[in-house]
């Protein structure tokens, strides 16, 4: 993780907006790798170009055929939109606090790869997986439920 990622992602955690924010112990941040960047940026602008060309089909008075590539070059490309923002958004930031001086902040940087899960479900799975959200609450036996429904939703 770059430097100053790690720098906007800790004032985030620190403030909400110019407050600081009160309920720090309840946020988690994914973050794009920035080599994949390259990757997911040139296939949108190719995914744009598409859809122009799409959009202007009449007027660039394409026949049957090129509509037809455009057609199959568009969901290609949309395909691998999907498949690009899969691999870029690959950090799972999760802060957590010295326990001892109650003041240190450590983040715990996972890269979330594999699978065909979108993005938010892997990082919930991972979350559920290494107690990373508490799913089960001694005072309301249908909270835990309930967490994990909305996450694994997703």
């Amino acid at each position: 993780m770059q430097r100053s990622a790690m720098r906007a992602v800790s004032e985030m955690f620190e403030k909400r907006g110019t407050a600081p924010r009160i309920y720090r112990n309840m946020l988690v941040f994914l973050a794009a790798d920035q080599a994949l960047m390259a990757n997911l940026e040139q296939e949108v602008r190719r995914f744009i170009a598409w859809t122009s060309i799409k959009e202007d089909s009449q007027d660039l008075n394409l026949d049957a055929a090129q509509n037809r590539e455009t057609e199959v070059s568009l969901k290609r490309s949309d395909e691998t939109v999907d498949l690009r923002l899969k691999e870029a958004w690959c950090w799972l930031l999760v802060p957590s606090v010295d326990t001892y001086d109650r003041k240190t902040l450590d983040w715990e940087r996972t890269r979330l790869s594999g699978g065909t899960d979108g993005i938010i479900p892997r990082a919930a799975k991972h979350l559920l997986h290494n107690e990373g959200v508490v799913s089960k609450c001694n005072y309301c036996p249908h909270c835990g439920a309930e967490i994990e429904q909305v996450l694994v939703g997703y």
